[in-house]
Order: structure tokens, then C-alpha cells, then sequence
């Protein structure tokens, strides 16, 4: 019987919960696959399906935690996050699911240690924690009290850092420095200013597989795992455009909903409306479409290299452009990102990137990133050649063939 310390739950949500959970200890299938979808379930199922991924990877006996202390830790984090459109704590579950797809589907578990596993599941579920739903580049420009408090670097990420630490002492989760500091590089990786870095550090740790014939764990350092572990961490954090269609489109819908959330407060306030969030031009096809092609698309090519079943995901992309391609023929409007004579800019949900090109420009490695005032936003440079990165894709379409 589940027990909370700290939280009550009603009895039958216990015995639901419950219920869950052992439909994932007494059965070796795996309830997660490309179809699974958070946003189908109710808290106490979702609470049941989170608790049995954790304990299916080891996480609960690697930090050594009971089911009702990881229950009761979990409320507790249902609890930290705020009631908004997209950064709730179903996006934070969601998030969980793809990691646990990929650690097992994709095989991405035997590339770090147990206890590197446990961190970054643990990352997942909180890293949006006490999330407002107004992104970096708001708490900046409207010098908030968050912003403040962490000097306009990485300010909603240092927010949920702070939140979850009196979270793992209330609950003694994470307990000892190397876990909190893994925990911490973790969840500072989710900033999406640092999105070209995490690119380039893929690229660095697939030439190191073509160095070698063993298996990563054996021949990557820590730092190198580390490094694949945030590379994960943000993969599932961006990856709505990746997901089937019927998944990604709901996603893609809560995401509209809090631009445009934010976008009227901008205009309130007599800021100027961050691009792709004012709901009198903006339309969610060409967003969707310049985030896939220039974002999430080089980043999941560069993740296939290094864990070829992801291909799956790129699959999609593709399925899905199609999918806002037929959208946006239908939506005529005008955007606001297409009202900028030499730069297009795009809102995500960690700040604004700015493309210096049009849409239909491909891209073929990642573009250099400047660092504009604000810590959130992003200036992509023109992209150049590459022939080693056009190899390496070879190489991975010979591998997945």
C-alpha cells in the first residue's frame, strides 16, 4: 500500500495509482512506444505511469528510494508547477516519456552510468519547475523579480534548480554534491541559448564513435557522457515537432496558446510583441515549420549519428512538415516573423531565435551562434559547408539502411 509522508491523496487515487504501477513491475512490456501520449491520461494514471518508469530503469533502487517517497516527491513537483498552457507538469512528464522511449527503444541506456540515468530522469521531471509561462525574454524585459534575482542568465532554469533543491531535501532524493551538481548542469542545458552548444558537442561525441569499436560506455569519459545526457535531456525537450502527427499538433496547440497568452501581456505592458506571439498575425504553421527545419531538424540529424534508431524521429519531422505544409496553405495570414527586412525571428518557449535566411534555405551544419544582450536570444549566422558532416550522414543513412 502507498503511503505519503508529506501529501495526501484519496484513498482510490492511491488504489488507481497503485494499480498502474504494478501493471509496469509484473509485466515486462513496455507501456511507452511512439503512440503514448501523457495528454491521455488523468494525474493519478499519469502518477502510476511515472512511477513505473522510473523503477523499470533502476532509478528508484539507484537512489535508493521507496515507491511512496518517489510518489510523494512527485506531487510535490505536480505541485511546484504552475496551471499554464504548455510548461506544466504534463509537458514535464511528457518529457519523461520520450527520455524512457529512448533509453530503451532507442538503446541510449547502456551509453551512461545508472546513477547517470537516475539524475537525468529526475532532470526531467523537474526542469520547468515554477515555470510562469512567460519565457526568459519577458522576465527580462520586464525586469521581474526572477530575472532580477539571477541577473538575466539563464532565469526560469535557475528558478526551477532553486525549487527542486529544497524539493530533493524535503524528500531525500538526490542527496549527495556529484548528483546535485549533475543534477544542475542538467537542467542549465535546457536553455535554449545554449541549444548550437549542445549541437556542437553532438557532433564532437559522434566523431568519437567512429574512433572506436567498443561500446561508448567503455571509451566515453565522464565528461563526454555528461555531455550525452544533456544532449538527451534537450532532444526531449524540443522534440513536439518529432512526435506522430495527432501528438505533435495537440503540443503545437499549447504552445500557441501561451505565445499568444504572452503576447497579449507584452502588448499591455506597451513592449513590443516577441515575434510569433501576437495573435492578430502570427500563424502556428510557419512558426511550426521554421522551428522544425531550423532547429530540431540538424539537432535530431546530429543525434541520429550517434544513436541510429533515431531516425524515427526525423521520419516524422518529415511527416509532419507535410502535415503544416497543407496547413499553412490554408492560413494565408501574413506572420510576424516574416515582417523583418533581413532577419526572421521565431519564438520558443525558452526565448527568440533569429534566422538571418528564408525558410526554404537548407541547412547543412549548425550555424555559429552570437549571443545577443538578452541571455535568451539567439543570432544564427549563415551556415557553411561541411564535408565531414556530410559524410557522417552518409555513414549514419548506411548504418539505419
Amino acid at each position: 500500500m502507498l503511503l505519503l509522508k508529506h501529501n495526501t491523496l484519496d484513498f482510490n487515487d492511491l488504489i488507481t495509482i497503485e494499480r498502474q504501477y504494478l501493471r509496469w513491475s509484473k509485466s515486462s512490456r513496455s507501456f511507452v512506444t511512439t503512440e503514448f501520449n501523457v495528454l491521455d491520461y488523468n494525474r493519478t494514471d499519469l502518477y502510476g505511469h511515472l512511477l513505473g518508469m522510473f523503477d523499470r530503469l533502476g532509478v528508484l533502487s539507484t537512489l535508493d528510494v521507496t515507491v511512496s517517497q518517489l510518489l510523494d516527491f512527485l506531487v510535490d513537483v505536480d505541485l511546484a508547477y504552475n496551471d499554464t498552457p504548455y510548461h506544466s507538469f504534463y509537458h514535464a512528464a511528457d518529457v519523461v516519456s520520450i527520455l524512457y522511449f529512448a533509453m530503451t527503444d532507442l538503446e541510449a541506456k547502456s551509453y551512461l552510468t545508472q546513477m547517470e540515468v537516475a539524475v537525468l530522469f529526475v532532470a526531467a521531471v523537474c526542469h520547468d519547475v515554477g515555470h510562469p509561462g512567460f519565457n526568459n525574454d519577458y522576465q527580462i524585459k520586464t525586469k521581474s523579480e526572477h530575472a532580477i534575482r539571477y541577473n538575466n542568465k539563464s532565469v526560469l532554469e535557475s528558478l526551477s534548480i532553486d525549487t527542486s533543491l529544497i524539493l530533493f531535501e524535503k524528500h531525500q532524493i538526490l542527496k549527495t554534491p556529484d548528483q546535485i551538481d549533475l543534477f544542475k548542469r542538467l537542467i542549465l542545458a535546457t536553455d535554449m541559448t545554449f541549444h548550437y552548444d549542445l549541437l556542437e558537442e553532438a557532433r564532437q561525441l559522434e566523431d568519437t564513435l567512429y574512433m572506436w569499436d567498443t561500446p561508448m560506455i567503455h571509451t566515453w569519459e565522464e565528461r563526454d557522457r555528461v555531455s550525452f545526457a544533456k544532449i538527451l535531456l534537450h532532444a526531449a525537450d524540443i522534440s513536439n515537432t518529432v512526435r506522430i502527427w495527432p501528438i505533435s499538433k495537440q503540443w503545437s496547440d499549447l504552445i500557441v496558446q501561451e505565445f499568444f497568452r504572452q503576447g497579449d501581456a507584452e502588448k499591455l505592458a506597451g513592449l513590443p510583441v516577441s515575434p510569433g506571439m501576437d495573435r492578430d498575425f502570427a500563424t502556428q504553421a510557419s512558426i511550426s515549420l521554421k522551428f522544425g527545419d531550423f532547429i530540431v531538424k540538424p539537432y535530431f540529424e546530429a543525434l541520429c549519428a550517434i544513436l541510429p534508431k533515431a531516425i524515427i524521429w526525423i521520419e516524422t519531422l518529415e511527416e509532419n512538415r507535410l502535415e503544416w505544409e497543407n496547413l499553412k496553405e490554408n492560413t494565408p495570414l501574413a506572420t510576424s516573423i516574416g515582417n523583418y527586412s533581413r532577419n526572421s525571428y521565431v519564438s520558443v518557449p525558452a526565448g527568440t531565435v533569429v534566422l538571418p535566411m528564408t525558410l526554404e534555405t537548407r541547412l547543412t551544419k549548425p550555424m555559429p551562434i552570437s549571443r545577443a544582450s538578452s541571455h535568451s536570444n539567439i543570432l544564427i549566422s549563415p551556415p557553411q559547408s561541411s564535408i565531414s558532416s556530410e559524410l557522417r550522414r552518409n555513414s549514419v543513412q548506411h548504418i539505419v539502411s
